[in-house]
């Protein structure tokens, strides 16, 4: 009778435990950061994954050390890194690691990594557009900020009012105060709780 109990106790804890394949989908798909990036590490340290797999799993590990930011973007950073050395066509993980140097303030290596992922991905993902123009317009670039701010424009499906505004910002420091002011109003139109 001892022996049935401690294999139902012993089935049913190994029934408890996360699977690779429920691991997996936690680590892309949960939003919380701290289950998410213990599935992402477990799936990590599989031994049997494939490398297209396990650039993923950095990936998406990656992505949710930068949404936590801070002290994190350093391991965001390497994540992504490890991820496009891994797959070295990964568009998106140059993006996200150029957005990670963005947050800390490295613009040049944010530029090269969007333009990088530019060049990989399709051209009509109005974020990197976006992300590339506030590193030039931080560095002070500010006739490539709104070079890629109309890009993002173009790109865009909709009428984004956050990049009217960015876009409102660098023609107002290039001294074209009535652009400015165009955008500006346009920003407030799509969302009123906007002003420049």
């Amino acid at each position: 009778m001892k022996n049935v109990i401690a294999i139902a106790i012993l089935f049913t804890l190994w029934s408890a435990m996360p699977t690779f394949a429920d691991d997996f989908d936690t680590c892309r798909l949960n939003s919380r950061p701290e289950p998410a990036l213990a599935a992402c590490t477990r799936v990590i340290e599989h031994k049997q994954l494939k490398p297209a797999d396990l650039a993923r799993a950095y990936y998406h590990r990656g992505t949710k050390l930068l949404k936590l930011g801070g002290e994190n973007l350093d391991l965001a950073v390497a994540d992504f890194t490890e991820a496009i050395q891994l797959r070295p066509d990964y568009g998106a993980a140059y993006f996200n690691r150029g957005t990670a140097y963005l947050s800390r303030e490295d613009y040049d290596r944010a530029i090269a990594d969007i333009d990088k992922a530019i060049e990989i991905e399709p051209p009509d993902n109005f974020s990197y557009y976006q992300n590339q123009g506030l590193a030039y317009s931080r560095k002070g670039d500010y006739d490539r900020a709104i070079a890629d701010y109309n890009k993002a424009i173009e790109a865009s499906l909709w009428e984004d009012p956050f990049i009217l505004l960015n876009r409102a910002a660098a023609y107002k420091r290039n001294g074209d105060i009535e652009r400015a002011n165009a955008d500006c109003r346009r920003a407030h139109e799509l969302n009123p709780t906007l002003n420049c």
